[in-house]
C-alpha cells in the first residue's frame, strides 16, 4: 500500500499496488490508516510509515483503517511486492512500456542491460511508467536519468540557505534521441517525480496521467549519541530551467480522467497525444 501523509493528520492509502498482500487483504484506495500494530501514526511521519510497512520477512502487520464512516482492523503478511527494479513490455504504436517499480539500485544497469538494446534505434516513443513509483536513492535517479540525459547538471537541490547542488549526468546517454512520455498518478512520489520533471524540462518529453504531489527532495539520516537519529529533508528538488517540484508537483500534459485510470486508458491518451490530436 502506497500512502501519504500530511502533519496532524492519519496517513492516507493513495494506491494499493495490484496483486500485493495489502490489496489480497482488502486495503482500498482512501483508508486512512490510523493504527499500526496498535500504535498510532497521527503523530507519525511518513518516512516512519513508510519504514514500518516494510520487512524483508513475512512478517504480520495489524492495520486499523478508517474507511468512510466505520472503523476495521485488517491483517496483512509482508511479502516482496517488487522482485525486480523494472518490468519492460513490447506495446504496439511504443517503443515499449519501461515499468519503473522502484528507484534503487540495480534499476540503471538492469534497463542498461535489457532495454537499451531493445530500444536504442526506435521510432516511436517509448514509455517510462512512473505510476506507483515511491521510493528511490538519488544516486540511483541520477544513474537512471544518464541513460537519457547528460550534461553537468539535470537540476539539483537547493538548501535552506540558498546553497544548490546539482544534479550530475556525467556519461554519454545511450536514449538521448528516443521521445518520450511519462506516466504518472498520484502515488508517482518523490524520486520519481524527480525522473518525470527532469525528463519534461530537458527531454520535451510529453506527461500522461495525474499531477504528482509534490514531494521532490533530498533527505538525509543524522545519528544522534543516544541511539536515535534525525531523518532531516536537506533540499528541495529544481529543475535546470529553476522550476520547482517541491510543493507543487509535475502535471500532465494529457490528464487522465478520474476512474479512466487502466493502463488501456493510458495507451488511449498516448496515442491521441503522439498523434496530435
Amino acid at each position: 500500500a502506497i500512502v501519504f501523509k500530511r502533519a496532524n493528520a492519519f496517513p492516507l492509502v493513495i494506491a494499493v499496488v495490484p496483486g500485493s498482500p495489502a490489496e489480497k487483504a482488502g486495503v482500498k484506495m482512501g483508508d486512512y490508516l490510523s493504527a499500526l500494530d496498535d500504535r498510532s501514526t497521527l503523530v507519525w511521519s511518513l518516512s516512519e510509515i513508510k519504514t514500518y510497512l516494510k520487512d524483508a520477512a513475512p512478517v504480520e502487520v495489524k492495520l486499523r483503517v478508517i474507511r468512510e464512516n466505520s472503523t476495521k482492523e485488517i491483517s496483512v503478511t509482508r511479502a516482496d511486492v517488487y522482485p525486480r527494479a523494472l518490468t519492460f513490455a513490447p506495446q504496439a504504436g511504443t517503443a515499449g512500456i519501461l515499468t519503473v517499480h522502484h528507484l534503487y539500485a540495480p534499476l540503471a544497469a538492469e534497463a542498461a542491460k535489457t532495454v537499451v538494446p531493445a530500444v536504442k534505434d526506435a521510432k516511436n516513443p517509448l514509455v517510462v511508467d512512473l505510476r506507483d513509483c515511491h521510493e528511490g536513492d538519488p544516486a540511483v535517479v541520477a544513474a537512471f536519468l544518464n541513460l537519457f540525459l547528460t550534461g553537468d547538471k539535470a537540476g539539483g537541490f537547493e538548501k535552506r540557505n540558498g546553497e544548490k547542488e546539482t544534479l550530475a549526468l556525467p556519461n554519454p546517454a545511450p536514449l538521448a534521441g528516443i521521445p518520450l512520455v511519462v506516466w504518472t498518478n498520484q502515488a508517482t512520489l518523490g524520486p520519481a517525480e524527480i525522473v518525470a520533471a527532469a525528463l519534461k524540462d530537458q527531454r520535451q518529453a510529453k506527461v500522461v496521467g495525474i499531477e504528482t504531489p509534490g514531494l521532490a527532495s533530498k533527505q538525509e539520516l543524522f545519528p544522534l549519541d543516544s541511539g536515535d537519529a534525525l531523518l532531516l529533508t536537506t533540499g528541495v528538488y529544481a529543475t535546470a530551467s529553476g522550476r520547482k517540484v517541491w510543493g507543487e508537483g509535475v502535471a500532465p500534459d494529457a490528464a487522465i480522467e478520474a476512474g479512466k485510470t487502466a493502463t488501456k486508458d493510458y495507451l488511449a491518451k498516448t496515442t491521441a497525444l503522439s498523434s496530435g490530436r
